[in-house]
C-alpha cells in the first residue's frame, strides 16, 4: 500500500527532485526539473479541462513527472530508461501493476514522433510539447539549442536552427481537443514568424555566398597573376579584376531579367491558347487580336531565350588555367572574334612584361560585349512586349465594339 501520509504524486515529485539534483548533468538546461514541473502542471490542466476522474488524472501527472528521468543516463531513447525507472520506483510504492503499465504507455507517447494510443497518452504527449503553442516558445527553443550544442557537440547556425524549428512545428500536431483549441493558433503564428526569419536568413546566406565566391575568384586571380610575369602593373591588374566582377554581376542581372521575361511570356502564351479556343465560339473577329498577342508573346520568349544563351556566371575560373594559352578570366568559346582580333598585342611574345595585363583587358572586352548584347536583346524584347500589349488591347477593344454595336458592324 502507498504511504498514507503522502500521495503518490508527492512521493514521485520528491523522488524526481532528488534524482535530478544528484544525477542530472548541469548542461541539461531545457530537460530539467523546471521543464518536468511545467509538463506535470500542463498534464493536470488538460486533464481537468477534459473532466477526467481522479485516478486518470493521477496517472498522467505521474507520467509527466517521470517522463524525462532517463536523461540521467542518456539522451537517445531516454524514454526507455524513464520507463524502467518509473516501474522500479512505483513498484517500491506498491503501486498497481495495471496503472504502472498505463504510466509506461504515457511516457512512451512522449517519444518523437509522437504516436499516442489512448486519451491518457494523448494528454501526456500534448503536455510535453505544450510550450509550442505559447509565448514561451522562443525562450524554450533557445534553451534547447544550447542543450543540443552541449550534448551533441556541434554549433547550429541561425539558418540551421530556424530550419529545424520550422520542420518540427510543421510536422507536429496536438491530439486533445483542448490543446487544439487553446494552442494551435499561437503555434501557427509562431511558425509564420520562423518562416519569415528563415527566408531572411537564407537570403543573407546567399548574399554572403556570392560575396565569398567573388573573394575566392579574386584570390585565385591574384595567385594566377603571381605565377605570371612579374613586370605587370599590380594596380591595373587589380582594377581589371574588380571591373570584371562588376560586369559579371550586371550580366547575371540581365540573365535574371531574361528568365523573368521567358516565364512571363510562357504564362501569357498558355493563357492565350485558351482564349483563342474560346473566341471561336463567340466571334471570329476576336481571333485576330488573340493571334497577334500570341505572336508577340512567342517572339518575346525567343528573344529572351537568346539573351540568356551565354551565362557568364557559369564560366568558372579554373585554378589550373595556363595563362599563356587561355583566357585569364573566362573562356568564351562562343565569341565570334578571336583574342588576337580583339587585342592585336596578343600576337606578341607571351613572355612580354604586359602579357597578363593585355589578356585581362581582352577578357574585359569580352565581358562588355556579352553584356551589351544581352541588354540590347532585352531592350528589343521589352519594346516588342509593351508595343504588342498596347496594340492587342486596342484590337480587342475594337473587336468588342464591332460585335456589340451592329450599326458599326454594318457600316464597316
Amino acid at each position: 500500500m502507498l504511504q498514507e501520509s503522502k500521495s503518490a504524486v508527492s512521493l514521485v515529485s520528491d523522488y524526481v527532485y532528488s534524482l535530478f539534483k544528484n544525477k542530472l548533468p548541469a548542461y541539461y538546461v531545457y530537460h530539467n526539473l523546471k521543464h518536468t514541473e511545467e509538463v506535470a502542471a500542463n498534464a493536470l490542466k488538460i486533464s481537468e479541462k477534459l473532466n477526467l476522474n481522479d485516478d486518470d488524472k493521477e496517472i498522467v501527472v505521474l507520467a509527466a513527472w517521470l517522463h524525462d528521468t532517463g536523461f540521467i543516463e542518456r539522451v537517445d531513447n531516454h524514454e526507455d530508461i524513464s520507463i524502467d525507472i518509473a516501474r522500479k520506483f512505483l513498484k517500491e510504492l506498491n503501486y498497481s501493476d495495471e496503472k504502472i503499465e498505463l504510466i509506461a504507455g504515457c511516457i512512451n507517447a512522449t517519444k518523437y514522433p509522437q504516436n499516442p494510443k489512448n486519451l491518457l497518452e494523448e494528454i501526456t504527449a500534448d503536455a510535453d510539447l505544450f510550450h509550442l503553442g505559447t509565448k514561451d516558445f522562443e525562450d524554450k527553443t533557445e534553451l534547447l539549442r544550447l542543450e543540443w550544442e552541449k550534448t551533441r557537440g556541434r554549433n547550429y547556425s541561425e539558418a540551421e536552427w530556424l530550419k529545424i524549428n520550422s520542420d518540427f512545428l510543421t510536422s507536429h500536431k496536438y491530439f486533445t481537443r483542448y490543446a487544439k483549441k487553446a494552442l494551435d493558433e499561437n503555434k501557427t503564428a509562431t511558425l509564420l514568424k520562423i518562416q519569415k526569419k528563415l527566408r531572411k536568413a537564407n537570403k543573407d546566406l546567399s548574399k554572403a555566398g556570392r560575396q565569398k565566391s567573388k573573394l575566392d575568384f579574386q584570390k585565385k586571380m591574384l595567385e594566377a597573376v603571381k605565377r605570371s610575369n612579374s613586370g605587370n602593373d599590380p594596380d591595373s591588374i587589380s582594377r581589371a579584376i574588380d571591373t570584371a566582377g562588376i560586369l559579371t554581376e550586371f550580366i547575371n542581372a540581365a540573365d535574371r531579367k531574361a528568365n523573368l521575361m521567358t516565364g512571363l511570356n510562357g504564362l501569357f502564351t498558355a493563357g492565350i491558347f485558351s482564349i483563342v479556343l474560346t473566341t471561336l465560339y463567340i466571334n471570329v473577329l476576336f481571333i485576330i487580336p488573340a493571334a497577334f498577342l500570341l505572336t508577340v508573346n512567342v517572339t518575346c520568349m525567343i528573344i529572351s531565350i537568346i539573351a540568356a544563351k551565354h551565362n557568364a556566371a557559369s564560366n568558372k575560373y579554373n585554378d589550373a588555367v595556363n595563362i599563356k594559352q587561355n583566357s585569364v578570366l573566362f573562356n568564351y568559346s562562343g565569341s565570334s572574334k578571336s583574342e588576337t582580333d580583339l587585342n592585336p598585342k596578343l600576337k606578341d611574345n607571351p613572355e612580354s612584361d604586359n602579357f597578363t595585363s593585355d589578356r585581362l583587358n581582352n577578357d574585359l572586352f569580352l565581358l562588355g560585349s556579352i553584356l551589351k548584347r544581352k541588354n540590347g536583346l532585352l531592350k528589343i524584347c521589352y519594346i516588342v512586349f509593351i508595343t504588342g500589349m498596347i496594340i492587342s488591347v486596342l484590337a480587342f477593344a475594337a473587336a468588342y465594339i464591332i460585335t456589340s454595336y451592329p450599326r458599326i458592324n454594318l457600316f464597316i
